[in-house]
């Protein structure tokens, strides 16, 4: 609570289907709305090749987080796959994560610059 206090904006982000961001990150936008900040999520789905009890579980978790969220953004890994199909799946986790990191300093920016 002590680190959302004062903040204007709280960027949730979360690779949604695990149990960490899954299970926390509703619980930390919930915080940040009582503590007065804007509150948007920034998650990513699983690959198609981690699972259909993964995706239900990220899909349940999304939907948490929702309902708490001003705004949510959701990032499906299939998509990128679809844009590079041979990728490894290392080099795909990469990608997820620069994808995820592009689009919340493109937000950052937008929200932050005068005019």
């Amino acid at each position: 609570r002590q680190f959302l206090q004062g903040a204007h904006i709280v960027f949730i982000t979360a690779g949604m289907g695990g149990g960490t961001g899954t299970g926390s990150a509703h619980l930390v936008a919930r915080l940040a709305k009582e503590a007065g900040a804007l509150t948007m999520g920034v998650v990513t789905l699983p690959f198609p090749g981690e699972g259909t009890a993964r995706m239900e579980q990220a899909r349940d978790g999304l939907e948490r987080l929702r309902r708490v969220c001003d705004t949510t953004i959701v990032i499906q890994n299939e998509k990128l796959l679809e844009l590079v199909p041979r990728m490894p799946l290392d080099a795909a986790f990469k990608l997820a994560d620069a994808v995820l990191m592009t689009g919340i300093k493109g937000i950052a920016e937008i929200v932050t610059r005068p005019g």
